[in-house]
C-alpha cells in the first residue's frame, strides 16, 4: 500500500509531517503523514528552504496508517528536518518535497495551485538557512547581536563621530561578515521563497541554531538605509564591501510587496515578474508557477505537463487577453550578447514566439536593478491612443493583431548593452547618428539652441524629465505613496530638464551672460542628485536599445538587434510603439521589442491612420 493516496481537491486537502522527536541531533528521521484539510484549520508550521542539489543523501522513515516507507532526500531537506525537530515533542510540518507527490503531475498541478493558502494559513514558516552558508553558532548569534541593538535604538548612529552612537560591536568585523553572510544565502535568489515569505503569518530564519524572526529584519534594514543616506555616510565598517547596497537590496523588495499585499489584496502580475525576474528556479516553468499565489493566477493554469515554451506562450497570451492591452511585450528584452545577463545565461529558448518573454533568462545583479520597474515608465505614453488590444491565437506560436506599421529604421547607432556602461561616450556616438556629433563643445553652443538638438536630448530621455524612480512608481517608506499612473509623469520641456542634461552631458551648462543674468537661480537649484536621476533615467529606458533614425527623419530609441530596414510600427493596445522583423511571408513580423519613436508616442499614428488621407493603413498584424 503505497504512502500517498489521493487528495481531494474539492476538500482542499493536502499531507502534513508530524516529525518525531529526537533528543540528538543525528538520529534518524521517522515521521507520519497525515492528510487534512485546510477547510478544518489545521495547526501546523511551513518549511522554506532550498532544494538545492538533486541528488538524495538523507531518508526519512514515513508511515501513513499501516505502510512505511524510506523515502529518499536531498542533504537541505534532511539539515532542515534534523535543525527543526525538537528534541522532546513532536512537530507538524509541511514540507513540499514530501507532502506532495512528486511523482504525480496532476497531484504537483493541484498542490502547488494550494501554496498560497498552506503558506498563509500555517502558523508559522520557518525559513532554513544551512550552517554552511556561514551559519555557524557563534556567527549567528553576533548577527541577532546587531540587529537587536539597532532595532532597540534605531536613532542611534552607526559612526563614533556622531551622538548616540551604537557601542562598538556594531563595527566589529567578525560580526560585520557574518551580518553579510546572512544575506547572501541562495535563498534570497530563489523564486519559491518569494511567495512563501511574503504569505507567512510568522516568518524566522532559522541560521546556526538561532531563529531571527523576520519582522526584526525589516526595521533594521530601513534604520540602516535611513542612516547611511541621511546623517552616516561614512559608515563602511568594511571597505569595499558595500555593506548597506548588500542589506539594502535583499529586504527591500520583499517589504514592498508584503506592504503592497497588505493594502491592496492582489498584485499586478507583471510588476511580480519584473520585480522578481532575477530569481533562479531549477525547473523554469516554476518561474511563472513559484509566484502565482500572489496574485489571480487561475489554478488551472498551473499544469507541469506542459513545456516550459508553452507555460511562457500561454502566460504571454493570457496576460493580453485578459488586460486587452500589450504591456506584456515591454517585457521582452534583447538577446544581443552584452554584459546584462550571467555568462552561462542561453540567450534563445528553442520554439518560443518572439512576442512571449523568456522569462528564463538570468540577468545580472546590476541589470535586474536597472530594469526591473522600467516598464513603470512606459505608463507616460498612449501610442496607441484608446485602442484595445484583441489577439487571436492562430496556433503554432502565432497571434493575430491590428496595428499600423508606419516607418522603416533608416540609420542605427551602437547598441546600449551594458549596466552602469559610460553613458557621456555613447551618447556622442549616438549624437553623431543624429547630424549633431559637433554639437558638443563648448564652441559650438548655438547648436544646442536649435531644433535637432532639443530633439535629441528628448529622445534620449524618452520626452522624461530628470525625475526621481520613486517619484514615478512610489517609495513605499515616505508618508505618502506616490503613484506612478497620473500625476507623477512629466516631459522633459523645461528649462531644468536642459540644463541638467547639460551639466549632465558637459559637465556645466551653455548659457550666455544674459541667460546667467536671467536664469541663475534656476541653474544653482540643478544638484548632483538631480543629475543622478537623470543618469539613472537614461540608463534605464536605453539598455538593451540603440539610437535610430527612421526613414521619415524620426528620432527612436529602438531594440539593440534592430537592423536598418526594420519595420516600425503601432499595435493596438499597446502603449509605445514596436520594432519588428519581416519574416517573408506577407504580413507576418517577429516582434523585437518596444520602441521611442518621436513623435508617435501619443495616438498620433492611430488618428492619422483612422482620419483617412491614404497617410497610414491600419492592417492585421500576424507576429510568430
Amino acid at each position: 500500500m503505497s504512502i500517498y493516496q489521493s487528495l481531494s481537491v474539492e476538500k482542499h486537502e493536502t499531507r502534513l509531517l508530524v516529525l518525531e522527536p529526537a533528543p540528538n541531533k543525528t538520529d534518524p528521521l521517522k515521521a507520519q503523514l497525515q492528510v487534512v484539510s485546510l477547510d478544518d484549520s489545521p495547526d501546523y508550521q511551513c518549511l522554506s528552504y532550498v532544494w538545492g542539489e538533486a541528488e538524495k543523501p538523507s531518508t526519512i522513515t514515513l508511515s501513513f496508517k499501516d505502510s512505511t516507507k524510506d523515502l529518499a532526500i536531498t542533504e537541505n531537506l534532511g539539515l532542515a528536518l534534523q535543525g527543526l525537530r525538537p528534541p522532546a515533542t513532536p512537530l507538524t510540518i509541511w514540507a513540499d518535497a514530501i507532502c506532495i507527490n512528486q511523482d504525480d503531475i496532476l497531484e504537483r498541478n493541484n498542490q502547488v495551485a494550494l501554496m498560497g493558502p498552506i503558506y498563509k494559513y500555517a502558523s508559522s514558516v520557518t525559513a532554513f538557512f544551512r550552517e554552511s552558508d556561514g551559519g555557524d553558532a557563534e556567527n549567528a548569534a553576533s548577527v541577532i547581536s546587531i540587529i537587536r541593538a539597532v532595532t532597540a535604538n534605531p536613532d542611534h548612529h552607526f559612526v563614533t563621530t556622531m551622538e548616540p552612537h551604537h557601542p562598538e560591536e556594531i563595527r566589529n568585523l567578525r560580526a560585520v561578515f557574518s551580518l553579510m553572510s546572512l544575506f547572501r544565502v541562495e535563498w534570497w535568489h530563489r523564486v519559491w521563497t518569494v511567495q512563501e515569505s511574503v504569505l507567512a503569518a510568522k516568518l524566522n530564519i532559522l541560521w546556526g541554531g538561532h531563529s531571527i524572526p523576520f519582522d526584526d529584519l525589516r526595521p533594521f534594514c530601513f534604520a540602516l538605509k535611513q542612516h547611511r543616506r541621511l546623517c552616516c555616510h561614512d559608515f563602511e565598517p568594511v571597505e569595499g564591501t558595500n555593506l548597506v547596497w548588500n542589506v539594502e537590496r535583499q529586504l527591500s523588495i520583499v517589504e514592498h510587496l508584503v506592504k503592497y499585499q497588505q493594502r491592496s489584496g492582489s498584485l499586478d502580475w507583471l510588476d511580480i515578474m519584473a520585480d522578481f525576474r532575477y530569481r533562479k528556479a531549477t525547473d523554469l516553468r516554476d518561474k511563472i508557477y513559484g509566484l502565482a499565489a500572489l496574485s489571480t493566477l487561475p489554478s488551472e493554469f498551473v499544469n507541469y505537463n506542459l513545456s516550459v515554451v508553452d507555460v511562457y506562450t500561454h502566460f504571454a497570451l493570457m496576460m493580453i487577453q485578459n488586460s486587452e492591452n500589450l504591456d506584456v511585450f515591454s517585457h521582452i528584452f534583447t538577446t544581443v550578447p552584452g554584459a546584462i545577463y550571467h555568462d552561462k545565461t542561453p540567450l534563445a529558448l528553442p520554439g518560443l514566439p518572439s512576442w512571449a518573454p523568456n522569462w528564463s533568462l538570468e540577468l545580472k545583479n546590476a541589470s535586474s536593478d536597472l530594469w526591473k520597474h522600467r516598464h513603470e515608465f512606459i505608463e507616460a505614453y498612449n501610442a496607441s491612443e484608446d485602442t484595445k488590444a484583441v489577439a487571436e491565437y492562430l496556433g503554432s506560436g502565432r497571434i493575430r493583431l491590428r496595428g499600423v506599421v508606419f516607418d522603416k529604421v533608416a540609420k542605427v547607432g551602437p547598441e546600449n548593452t551594458q549596466p552602469n556602461v559610460f553613458m557621456a561616450y555613447l551618447t556622442g556616438e549616438w549624437e553623431a547618428v543624429a547630424g549633431i556629433g559637433e554639437s558638443n563643445t563648448l564652441e559650438t553652443a548655438h547648436v544646442k539652441y536649435g531644433e535637432r538638438y532639443r530633439d535629441f536630448r528628448r529622445a534620449l530621455t524618452w520626452e522624461l524629465g530628470a525625475v526621481r524612480l520613486v517619484d514615478m512608481v512610489g517609495d513605499d517608506e515616505e508618508e505618502e505613496v506616490q503613484e506612478v499612473k497620473g500625476s507623477r509623469r512629466r516631459r522633459a520641456d523645461d528649462l531644468r530638464d536642459r540644463l541638467t542634461y547639460e551639466v549632465w552631458r558637459h559637465e556645466q551648462p551653455i548659457l550666455s551672460e544674459e541667460d546667467m543674468e536671467e536664469n541663475g537661480e534656476i541653474l544653482r537649484s540643478v544638484s548632483e542628485q538631480d543629475v543622478g536621476y537623470l543618469t539613472g533615467t537614461i540608463e534605464q529606458l536605453t539598455l538593451g536599445k540603440r539610437f535610430a533614425l527612421t526613414e521619415a527623419g524620426m528620432m527612436a530609441f529602438v531594440p539593440a538587434e534592430a537592423e536598418v530596414g526594420d519595420p516600425v510600427c503601432v499595435l493596438f493596445g499597446g502603449k509605445t510603439p514596436y520594432a519588428l522583423r519581416e519574416t517573408g511571408e506577407e504580413g507576418v513580423f517577429e516582434i523585437l521589442g518596444d520602441a521611442y519613436v518621436q513623435g508617435a508616442m501619443d495616438g498620433e499614428v492611430v488618428y492619422l491612420a483612422e482620419s483617412g488621407g491614404g497617410i497610414y493603413e491600419v492592417s492585421d498584424i500576424v507576429l510568430k
